[in-house]
Parts: structure tokens; C-alpha cells; sequence
């Protein structure tokens, strides 16, 4: 198998891992997972949603600064750093380049969906 299909694979577990490290422990509800893979004209969407606790609109603002901005990242000192998020950028910079583009879209206590388009430039469908 081509290398470059290993990285999504990874990438959807650490996405998947991500909603269970950030809600199995803290809610107290049942929460739905949603992955889907669809194609949309010459790019690959790979999504991971879900019901969990969310993200605050202002930890969603600083989330897209620090993938942005990945030097700054070293500044951060809370518990919840978004060390994964930024793992899973950082990879997929590593694999594709300019190639793809990640997500993450939240509003707090109803939905958090993560997604990375990949061109079909990249990928053989």
C-alpha cells in the first residue's frame, strides 16, 4: 500500500482518541461518534463529529491561531494544550505539503467535527 494512505488511517484513530480523551471521563451523557470519508470532486474529506462536551468559541479561536501559528504553541501551560490536534496537523503537513487542509468546527455542548480535505493530487482514489 502506497505510504501515503497510511497517514489518514492514523489520522482518523487520532481523531476518534480525541473524543474519547476529551469526553468519556467528563460527560455523563451518551455521545455519538460520527467518521465519514467522502469524495468531493477531486479532494478526499475524511470526517470524525461528535456529541461531546465541545469546544468554547474562545478555545476554538486560540485552536485555529496555534495551528496557524505553530511556533507559538510553546506558550501554552493549560492541562488541555491541544497537544493531538496539533500532532495530527503536524503529520499531515509532513505527508502532504500544501496538499490538505484540517478543521475543527465546535459549538460547545452540542458538536465538535474535525475534518481533513486531501487533493486527489495526493491520493490515487
Amino acid at each position: 500500500m502506497d505510504e501515503k494512505w497510511r497517514c489518514p488511517k492514523f489520522v482518523l484513530f487520532s481523531m476518534v482518541e480525541n473524543v474519547f480523551s476529551h469526553n468519556v471521563s467528563k460527560c455523563r451523557n451518551f455521545i455519538q461518534i460520527s467518521v465519514s470519508v467522502t469524495k468531493e470532486g477531486e479532494d478526499l474529506i475524511f470526517t470524525v463529529s461528535n456529541t461531546g462536551l465541545g469546544v468554547s468559541q474562545g478555545r476554538l479561536e486560540e485552536l485555529h491561531y496555534l495551528l496557524e501559528h505553530p511556533r507559538e504553541r510553546d506558550t501554552m501551560k493549560s492541562e488541555n494544550n491541544g497537544r493531538s490536534i496539533f500532532n495530527i496537523s503536524d503529520r499531515l503537513k509532513l505527508f502532504y505539503g500544501e496538499g490538505y487542509h484540517f478543521t475543527i468546527e465546535s459549538e460547545e455542548n452540542v458538536l465538535t467535527t474535525c475534518s481533513v480535505r486531501i487533493h486527489k493530487h495526493f491520493i490515487d482514489f
